[in-house]
């Protein structure tokens, strides 16, 4: 087994608290003598059933959310346009050089069917996101 710890965390989100967050950990880890790397993982996308699900419990409980998205489409709060503009792709292309080159991560994305590859790989596993740490154990449960 390796001395190294997986770091388990979002840590590949375009948002400046997320990146710093997870270069902190590392930092933090590495001034410590400590060799770590955040897992690169992608949860499959939720079955089309859960989904339905999901958008019915949230109209229900909020049926203002869905008069606004049904009624007021034109001109309202939902226009993504800044995300097609040159500006925005700057900016992505920016936090993705930032990320590789002062975030260390797994160049292979891990699944929840291909999670359970990784436990030879480390000697420590450490989650900072309580959410994320629950979803990877009750997957990894069903593998096990």
């Amino acid at each position: 087994m390796v001395n190294r710890i997986a770091l388990i965390s979002y840590h590949n989100e375009l948002n400046y608290g997320t990146m710093l967050q997870a270069y902190a950990l590392y930092r933090a880890l590495k001034m410590q003598g400590v060799d770590s790397e955040y897992i690169t993982y992608q949860s499959s996308a939720p079955s089309l059933k859960r989904h339905l699900l999901q958008c019915l419990n949230r109209y229900l409980f909020h049926p203002k959310k869905l008069y606004d998205r049904v009624v007021r489409r034109k001109g309202s709060q939902d226009d993504f346009s800044f995300f097609k503009t040159d500006e925005f792709r700057t900016t992505v292309d920016a936090f993705n050089k930032w990320y590789e080159e002062y975030i260390p991560h797994t160049k292979c994305i891990f699944t929840e069917k291909s999670i359970h590859t990784i436990s030879d790989s480390y000697s420590f596993f450490l989650a900072s996101n309580i959410f994320l740490l629950c979803s990877l154990h009750n997957q990894y449960q069903t593998i096990l």
